[in-house]
């Protein structure tokens, strides 16, 4: 996996983490976004994360090998990923799952693979069946094109992190663009922590960028 450096603008929020972690030493810069999470979920308070269609169990062990031992809860309605994620989980009372997929509406659509019926469901549904109120939550988006969810996203005052995959160049209406999405978050009172872009062949056919960000109270 290569990396495209980029010169995207940290908040001053951001710049802190940064010097904090540069203090226990220099961190090799493709690593920066994993390693700000454990401290970007402690200073945010963060409760429980929600997985959003990971693909895989990745996002959930980077949580405990950060030191995140808070709730996960990973929604992924596709039977063909099940396997993995049952694996990871089944010592772990803290990571749910659920086959929910979190959609823009709640809906029951027919899958293009194996024409299996998959249950939408809202972030603001999803936040009711799962958490107490006021609990702090923390946003997983490992798919481009689940960016679609953006706004629903930056507007639930619960959600404090969200980490999210973007194409740096969206190919079509489903993806949204890096800019549209720095713009979406700043916008909203959001600090961008990191931005790593990356080319990854075996993940995405474009050039994508891995943001990570947190909104402090």
């Amino acid at each position: 996996m290569s990396r495209i450096p980029t010169n995207y603008r940290l908040s001053p929020i951001a710049r802190r983490f940064r010097m904090h972690r540069g203090r226990a030493g220099v961190i090799p810069e493709p690593q920066v976004h994993d390693t700000l999470v454990g401290d970007v979920l402690h200073s945010a308070a963060v409760e429980t994360v929600f997985d959003i269609h990971p693909h895989s169990c990745a996002t959930g062990i980077l949580l405990r090998q950060c030191g995140y031992r808070g709730r996960i809860v990973s929604f992924e309605p596709r039977e063909r990923y099940w396997e993995q994620l049952h694996y990871c989980s089944m010592t772990d009372d803290e990571w749910l799952l659920s086959r929910s997929a979190i959609r823009l509406s709640d809906d029951v659509e027919l899958t293009t693979v194996d024409r299996v019926p998959i249950v939408g469901t809202r972030l603001a549904s999803a936040i009711d069946v799962f958490c107490e109120e006021d609990e702090v939550l923390a946003v997983w988006l490992s798919n481009p094109e689940d960016g679609v969810l953006l706004d629903d996203i930056v507007s639930c005052k619960q959600v404090r992190v969200l980490n999210t995959v973007c194409l740096i160049s969206a190919a079509d209406s489903n993806t949204i663009s890096v800019e549209r999405m720095l713009h979406v978050l700043r916008n909203s009172g959001w600090d961008v922590i990191s931005v790593n872009s990356r080319h990854d062949p075996d993940e995405h056919a474009d050039h994508a960028a891995y943001i990570l960000a947190v909104r402090l109270p």
